[in-house]
């Protein structure tokens, strides 16, 4: 039986995995010699220190380690298996740069270490997929099959049976069902006893195998189930509890340690966590080469404000960031330096529904500051923001708090993630767009939000301040 050699399989997943590492490196060095010196047999001689090697076995065996449940297959979906891999070789490369650079260690090239996280992450992640599917196959024949009590209302109880009766690569078997309330008369479903109540749950546990006891009952009858849950722990069987206990439409659920205890997180933000990661990697980057290259630029732009009308540069504003944390945006100054004053006196003219104050031709703009809004120049200087960790380059734009305070329950989820430079409304309808759909266009960006939709609407960016299409 696999169930009794688990060790033994993890701790040969685990030697596969330091494997494919390995020859993941050397691979990747040889690729890059080969590239670079076309030569056809490449001596990696003199190329690799060893020391970088060993480092790399460290980090990796370590990230492995502190992540057991790496190697837990049961249950799992083939995006759980990406997203691992993916995490484990982003903050191993991480984990690796800045010890070489703390070991003084020569560093590697940069198609080098390109190439190796493309190649491992596509090594670690195939390994999982055909372990994955190999475990699914002997376990619809049987194989390693884990025992299960259902316990649960009536109709939440047949649902949990159908899922696992249609799923058997889960590799479960359910040997019974057991009711919330005690049982006149035998009965089955799909051929499946129903063993009694949950009153009877210590006997059974005393005279049956049972690996899994799962409860899927409504909030309302959780305490009916407290002492059940109590009896599977002293027991040593592994409980599971359904976790769509409230009808949330769109919310994801996920467990974690809070305090010492077990919590459930509800949440509509985006969970991928290795992607959110590139996000942020590649938003303090950009943003850093943004500001070195356009620093020129930047000092043309300061130079031609100061000379046309009075005031600072930069116009500093209070926004709301992630969650409703407050920052200070940055901008280069487009108006009389007291614009702020002079708003309340034009609030009849606001063209655009809601909280949100706009003006076609603002009379408080100054001549430079109209030329900085056509090509969107004014909004350089917010790549310091992004430099600080409070804003991202692609993401809903941060609204001020007096906007903030006006919102409806469901626009404050606009704010549920980090503000951006760009969105999806400003390379759309833009200003022609109403209040409530621009906020619309926000969440529908939460909702789908993707590395690849942040480089679709970064790349719709460019045409749309080449066409000077700001206000």
């Amino acid at each position: 039986m696999l169930r009794g050699n688990i060790p033994c399989l993890r701790g040969i997943n685990f030697l596969l995995d330091i494997i494919l590492t390995i020859a993941s490196f050397f691979l990747t060095a040889a690729a890059t010699l080969l590239i670079r010196e076309q030569l056809l047999w490449p001596s990696l001689a003199g190329s690799i220190d060893y020391r970088q090697v060993a480092l790399l076995v460290l980090i990796w065996s370590c990230l492995i380690y502190f992540r057991g449940e790496r190697y837990v297959y049961r249950l799992k979906r083939v995006t759980d298996f990406a997203r691992e891999a993916a995490t484990l070789v982003l903050y191993g490369t991480g984990f690796f740069l800045i010890s070489c650079y703390l070991l003084k260690l020569p560093p590697l090239s940069r198609m080098h270490l390109v190439l190796f996280v493309i190649c491992n992450f596509t090594a670690l992640f195939l390994l999982r997929l055909v372990l994955l599917k190999t475990l699914h196959r002997l376990r619809t024949r049987g194989l390693n099959n884990q025992q299960v009590l259902v316990v649960g209302t009536r109709k939440r109880a047949r649902w949990l049976v159908d899922e696992i009766q249609n799923n058997r690569h889960w590799g479960l078997q359910v040997r019974g069902i057991l009711s919330l309330r005690p049982q006149r008369t035998t009965s089955r479903y799909c051929d499946i006893p129903i063993m009694g109540s949950v009153g009877d749950l210590q006997d059974l546990l005393k005279n049956e195998r049972v690996d899994y006891v799962m409860f899927s009952v409504p909030v309302g009858r959780l305490n009916a189930i407290k002492q059940a849950v109590l009896i599977c722990e002293q027991a040593g069987v592994k409980i599971c509890l359904q976790t769509d206990l409230f009808p949330l439409k769109s919310s994801r659920v996920s467990g974690i340690d809070f305090a010492g205890k077990p919590a459930l997180v509800y949440s509509r933000e985006p969970e991928r966590k290795a992607a959110l990661v590139v996000k942020g990697i590649v938003d303090w980057t950009a943003a850093a080469i943004g500001l070195i290259a356009l620093s020129p630029l930047m000092l043309l732009i300061a130079t031609a404000i100061k000379q046309t009308s009075h005031g600072p540069v930069f116009f500093k504003q209070t926004r709301c960031g992630c969650n409703g944390k407050r920052f200070e945006l940055y901008k280069f100054r487009t108006m009389v330096a007291d614009a702020e004053k002079l708003k309340k006196s034009l609030l009849g003219q606001n063209e655009m529904d809601g909280p949100v104050f706009k003006i076609t031709e603002d009379p408080r703009i100054t001549r430079v500051g109209k030329a900085l809004r056509k090509l969107s120049l004014d909004e350089l200087p917010q790549l310091i923001n992004v430099v600080k960790g409070e804003m991202s380059l692609v993401g809903p734009r941060p609204p001020l708090p007096s906007e903030v305070s006006q919102y409806d329950i469901w626009q404050r989820r606009k704010l549920s993630v980090m503000p951006g430079l760009t969105c999806t409304w400003q390379v759309g309808d833009r200003n022609n767009s109403t209040f409530e759909s621009w906020m619309k266009q926000d969440l529908e960006y939460i909702d789908n939000w993707s590395l690849w939709l942040d480089a679709k609407i970064l790349l719709k960016t460019i045409p749309t301040v080449i066409s000077a299409n700001g206000k």
